[in-house]
C-alpha cells in the first residue's frame, strides 16, 4: 500500500511526517495516467496503455472495464490493471475481479491492445 506523506520541518535536525489521506488529492484518472507515465519504468519488458475496452463476465453477462494493461514487448504475454482508490465498497472491487478473471477475450481485445500501441 502507498502512502503519501506531508513533511514539516521542527528544527534543523527534526522532521514531522504527516500521513495524507491520497484519494483527497487525486481521483483514479489521475492515479491511472501517473501509473500509466511510469509503468514501464517498473515493468521495461512491457508496453503500458490504458485499456478502454468493456470486458463481459461469461458466467452473469456483468460488465466492466479495466483501466490499464501491461503487454509484453514480444506480445507473448499481457495483464489487465484495475487502479482502485479507497472509496469504493468491497463488494465493487470484487465484482470487477470477477468480471475480468471470467471475461469473454475476443480478437477485438488483441486488435485493440495492438492498435493503442502502433499509435
Amino acid at each position: 500500500m502507498a502512502k503519501l506523506l506531508s513533511t514539516q520541518k521542527i528544527s534543523r535536525e527534526l522532521n514531522w511526517y504527516q500521513e495524507i489521506q491520497s484519494s483527497s488529492f487525486y481521483n483514479e484518472a489521475d492515479l491511472d495516467r501517473v501509473l500509466l507515465f511510469n509503468m514501464e519504468v517498473f515493468f521495461p519488458e512491457f508496453y503500458s496503455l490504458l485499456f478502454n475496452k468493456e470486458l463481459i463476465n461469461r458466467t452473469n453477462g456483468r460488465k466492466n472495464k479495466p483501466d490499464l494493461a501491461l503487454v509484453k514487448k514480444d506480445y507473448s504475454d499481457w495483464y489487465i490493471i484495475e487502479v482502485e482508490l479507497n472509496r469504493h465498497p468491497i463488494n465493487h472491487i470484487f465484482e470487477q475481479f470477477h468480471t475480468f478473471y471470467n471475461a469473454i477475450y475476443t480478437d477485438e481485445h488483441a486488435n485493440y491492445i495492438t492498435s493503442v500501441r502502433l499509435k
